[in-house]
């Protein structure tokens, strides 16, 4: 599935960075020379308002060129790639219009609104792009019917400003939105149906692909609000400007008789939209609810889960007992900690402990006095280390040190003190004191273009010697 993934706005930085990226850009940059002054078309060819007869209504539609593909790149790429080309051809427009600069301002983020209602209602529901689904088809034509409605708030500052009759008025509003709506549906959607998915992957080739985050309730509640609100006017606003255009008309009217019956008809036909835009009121009520509701237990679910996988995720990378990292995430830590080091020629430390003799502390106690011993001994180990430091459990009673950046002298102090401290700590099992000394070999090294097994390595020959050496005992090695 192709769903709404902008690409970042930052055309200047792809300029500068080149390749595809560049591309990207020079292309946006001619496909707005072209989308700028094709908006100038709807004015000079009279493409406003055109009359259309559908079983007998008549409807006014308005062809504005630079939406059939503002539409779809908004889809593609993303928000302001398309809202700005739209914005600018909406300027010219105005300007050749001799509307004033104010209003020119004002009227030129029609369009973009337009565009915003078509990205909000993508994001607040993450359906495909590429409609080559019923589904996702259908969901087009009713994000671009919101879409058209919200744009259509143009119109309205086009007429005042044009000073236009009440009919021309009613002709330039239905124009904007039911032209908009059938550009997207008949024109966009084919070419969304056809090309989003090779847009996507050539997309994809010049810059990575861009995780979007989901919405929070309080987003999706203020969408549900916005799209209510926006059905609820088109409703009123319809029904107040086919009645003014009514009066208008019955005014023309000389028989007392049949301008009654005209005004009782039209209070007839009030009645019932009134009752739609209450029944409206009230679905966009029921839903808010419905989906607050939903989105609540969603996000207590996520909360679940994500403690769930932090928990496993803990479980995967933790030693069950000791509570140290394990083996496995030591050697996954490793590789980048020296590449970082690398950079800045600085030196780092790979220290093994080993407890002595503790084989026979589990023939003596049992292994369950073997286990507390490890666990004990396991936080002495983490008071002695500080930030940037990974310790870890390598096996059995044996642990390793990740010491970054510290000079041989800092190692040999650290380790002789945390071998004091064994010396001296009482481990309890069973009211019975176990004394535990401990072994350790360290290496430290600004050669950081050695393996990670070479480094290691040394530092377990330098164990074994403390070992040789009578134990209890740091053995260290530096070059």
């Amino acid at each position: 599935m192709v769903s709404y993934k902008p690409i970042p706005f930052k055309p200047i930085y792809y300029i500068t960075e080149g390749g595809r990226a560049r591309l990207l850009v020079l292309l946006w940059l001619f496909a707005c020379l072209l989308i700028v002054p094709s908006g100038m078309l709807t004015r000079i060819l009279e493409l406003t308002g055109i009359p259309l007869q559908v079983y007998g209504l008549q409807l006014h539609i308005t062809v504005y060129l630079p939406m059939i593909i503002c539409v779809p790149l908004c889809l593609t790429f993303g928000f302001l790639w398309a809202a700005i080309p739209a914005y600018l051809s909406t300027f010219f427009v105005a300007l050749i219009g001799d509307m004033p600069l104010f209003w020119i301002v004002a009227f030129s983020f029609a369009n973009p609104i337009g565009l915003a209602m078509l990205v909000m209602i993508y994001r607040i529901t993450p359906s495909s792009i590429n409609l080559q689904s019923v589904p996702a088809f259908l969901f087009f034509v009713v994000a671009s019917f919101l879409a058209s409605l919200s744009g259509s708030i143009g119109s309205f500052i086009w007429t005042y400003t044009n000073q236009v009759d009440l009919h021309d008025f009613f002709r330039v509003w239905q124009g904007w939105w039911m032209g908009g709506f059938l550009q997207s549906v008949l024109i966009c959607a084919p070419l969304l149906y056809f090309f989003a998915d090779k847009l996507n992957a050539w997309r994809l080739s010049c810059f990575p692909d861009n995780e979007i985050k989901p919405e929070t309730r309080s987003a999706i509640k203020m969408a549900i609000i916005l799209i209510t609100f926006i059905l609820i006017t088109f409703t009123w606003l319809a029904l107040q400007v086919s009645l003014m255009n009514i009066e208008g008309k019955v005014s023309l009217v000389v028989d007392a008789d049949i301008k009654n019956d005209i005004i009782q008809a039209v209070e007839v036909v009030s009645f019932p939209v009134l009752v739609y835009i209450s029944i409206l009121a009230f679905i966009g009520y029921f839903i808010f609810y419905f989906v607050d509701y939903w989105a609540l237990r969603l996000e207590k679910i996520n909360d679940e889960l994500k403690k769930q996988n932090d928990q496993l995720y803990e479980l995967s990378i933790k030693d069950n007992l000791t509570k140290l990292y394990n083996r496995g995430y030591f050697f996954n830590q490793v590789p980048e900690v020296v590449k970082s080091l690398r950079k800045g020629g600085k030196s780092i430390a790979f220290i093994l402990i080993d407890l002595d003799h503790f084989k026979h502390v589990n023939d003596q106690y049992g292994h369950l006095a073997g286990d507390q011993i490890l666990k004990e001994f396991s936080v002495l180990m983490k008071n002695q280390a500080i930030p940037g430091q990974v310790i870890a459990r390598f096996g059995g009673e044996e642990f390793i040190f990740l010491a970054p950046q510290l000079r041989p002298e800092e190692v040999r102090s650290m380790f002789e003190n945390l071998i004091n401290k064994t010396l001296k700590h009482e481990f309890i099992y069973k009211e019975k004191s176990i004394g535990i000394t401990i072994s350790v070999g360290a290496y430290v090294t600004r050669m950081l273009d050695q393996s990670i097994d070479h480094m290691i390595d040394q530092a377990d020959q330098a164990l074994y010697q403390a070992k040789n050496n009578g134990r209890n005992q740091l053995v260290l090695k530096s070059d």
